[in-house]
């Protein structure tokens, strides 16, 4: 009931006379004005306070934390954790960009899968404009993800026998194979492993002359056609 009678819609209660399209804030102002907040020590020599940011760093996982600290000499005499920066960044890089401007920071969210990551993303913006990509799109995008997924499984099984306890040998192998994913990512997007190719309502571009026989290649005479071979032997 309350919230049907609030103007904004919302369980929320604002102060009078507020509205939010006329709002403005800084909030690194605020930050910075919330650090001035401590007390001082008589004792000892007479030290300049200085701001320090710390961060935005990784103690733990990427880009996770950063911290604003007063500095009075060599102690600390006051902080504020600053939240939002997970993803190195990208969250807090997103507020200010056009959404079309955030697909090549998608790239960088999971880097062996920036082909996956676009699609999410492009998926996700379409829905909420409720528009639908051609056809032709649509299987050139699933293509690019399920090659994605192919050449990530290589790295994967690669990098696991290798902490196994076999070495580098079959992480070579797996390269060896992921390498031929990346020439097609390479011919199709211009890049290697940062591959900004999906658009909202389609790709960048449409595959160049060659493509789908060299991708034919590939999956149907080389990668798929080993693993059938050695099925058939075992």
């Amino acid at each position: 009931m309350s919230e049907s009678q609030n103007i904004f819609e919302d369980n929320i209660a604002y102060p009078q006379g507020f509205r939010p399209e006329g709002m403005s804030f800084d909030p690194e102002k605020a930050l910075y004005d919330s650090l001035r907040t401590y007390q001082t020590n008589e004792i000892g020599l007479d030290t300049d306070h200085i701001i320090v940011n710390l961060g935005p760093q990784h103690p733990s996982t990427h880009g996770v934390f950063r911290v604003a600290v007063v500095l009075d000499g060599e102690t600390i005499v006051n902080l504020k954790p600053v939240m939002g920066y997970l993803h190195r960044n990208h969250e807090k890089i997103g507020e200010r960009n056009t959404y079309i401007m955030n697909m090549p920071y998608t790239d960088r969210l999971d880097y062996l899968a920036s082909m996956s990551n676009n699609f999410g993303y492009a998926l996700a913006v379409e829905k909420l404009m409720n528009i639908k990509p051609p056809e032709r799109a649509d299987y050139i995008r699933i293509m690019m993800a399920e090659m994605t997924r192919i050449s990530n499984h290589l790295f994967l099984i690669g990098s696991l026998l290798n902490d196994l306890g076999a070495y580098f040998t079959p992480m070579l192998y797996a390269l060896e194979e992921r390498e031929l994913i990346l020439d097609i990512f390479e011919a199709v997007a211009g890049s290697r492993m940062m591959c900004n190719f999906f658009r909202f309502g389609g790709v960048a571009r449409d595959l160049p002359e060659g493509t789908l026989q060299k991708i034919k290649e590939i999956f149907f005479e080389r990668t798929t056609a080993a693993r059938l071979t050695k099925s058939t032997d075992s």
